[in-house]
């Protein structure tokens, strides 16, 4: 599928009723996603995929399977990798109440890589989800080329989720922990 394609998709052709979320990123999976995004967002279509955004973000639901949602919105603004998306992005970083859609923020923050989200990035390394501190510290380090420090409270232990991994790798099947 090539991205022009993709990108018609997004627009919501006919074909894309019919096209899952899941369809639609097992195919982008297998490009190259900044290029891909890149050259289907041209300089003349980035304006128009902004504009799209920006209401999908203020006015879509969260997520679905049926049209774009803000999780949408927020990755494609990340892969594009258009600076005009910052000022858009750090409002809903800041505002946002969802622990997932922020941390999805934070992550194309750091795809932009643009050192005006440092400050935003900066400040949501104390937020209260874990991952989004964790993701903060990554999307800076991109950025940045420093390490920065966090509260790491909440996060799984690394060592154990390595032997989780390890044995899943030898066991084929996943493991997963049972509370309590």
């Amino acid at each position: 599928m090539s991205p022009t394609s993709i990108l018609k998709l997004t627009r919501g052709g006919p074909t894309a009723r019919f096209l899952s979320a899941a369809a639609a990123a097992s195919a982008l999976a297998i490009l190259p996603l900044r290029s891909a995004a890149a050259e289907a967002a041209e300089p003349a279509n980035q304006e128009a995929v902004l504009e799209r955004c920006t209401k999908i973000l203020k006015y879509g639901d969260l997520t679905s399977m049926a049209e774009p949602s803000k999780v949408d919105a927020v990755h494609a603004l990340g892969l594009i990798g258009n600076a005009k998306a910052l000022p858009l992005l750090i409002e809903h970083l800041e505002n946002e109440r969802n622990d997932n859609l922020r941390m999805q923020i934070v992550r194309s923050l750091g795809w932009i890589g643009s050192k005006d989200a440092v400050p935003a990035l900066e400040k949501s390394l104390a937020d209260k989800y874990p991952f989004v501190r964790q993701q903060s510290a990554v999307a800076l380090k991109k950025i940045t080329g420093k390490d920065y420090e966090y509260d790491k409270t909440g996060l799984p232990d690394p060592t154990k989720l390595r032997e989780m991994i390890e044995k899943t790798k030898k066991d084929g099947q996943p493991r997963l922990a049972r509370a309590g």
